[in-house]
């Protein structure tokens, strides 16, 4: 390919129709999770369904997300392509059954996550929630407890930590 052609003229060049489903599939390059990557500059690349979006729409501002109704990561037809949020994105994911931990029903242990025994966490940053089984986290805190009631030593450490990062949080 000359290296002169146009990236519009590169990026039709690297699509093909699908007509029973109205998908623009990518043929180029694609990334490990098989979204189209199309080239933008010296090794720089863009994910080829936002490179269609913007080329057929319009700018998108950087935290926007490009996201698929019709689910399929090679399609660049900006009529299967909608803009949103991460949240948008993973709420369209829920909706659609797609999302890898709606299959997950119980815990390890074999606890139903449903109704009581449903308990959400959060990760110390505070960024991330799991699920977590109520029978399963009670026992999880009560030998946590129970350990550190046993080594009165670890117990000062532990109480020592929890205040100078309290106090940490409080002087920022």
């Amino acid at each position: 390919m000359p290296r002169w052609e146009s990236r519009e003229s590169r990026f039709f060049d690297n699509i093909s129709f699908e007509p029973m489903s109205g998908c623009w599939l990518w043929v180029g390059a694609t990334d490990s999770c098989g979204y189209g990557r199309i080239r933008i500059a010296t090794h720089k690349t863009q994910a080829a369904h936002r490179y269609s979006y913007q080329l057929h729409v319009g700018n998108i501002e950087s935290e926007l997300y490009v996201c698929h109704k019709c689910d399929n990561p090679t399609c660049v037809n900006t009529e299967h392509l909608f803009v949103g949020t991460q949240k948008d994105n993973m709420l369209d994911c829920v909706i659609k059954g797609r999302h890898r931990s709606q299959e997950v029903t119980h815990c390890p242990r074999g606890h139903a996550y449903e109704g009581d025994n449903l308990v959400i966490t959060h990760t110390e940053r505070g960024n991330h929630r799991q699920r977590m089984c109520k029978i399963c986290h009670r026992e999880s805190s009560r030998l946590a407890m129970a350990r550190m009631l046993s080594n009165p030593e670890k117990r000062f450490a532990d109480n020592a930590r929890r205040r100078s990062l309290r106090l940490r949080k409080e002087s920022e």
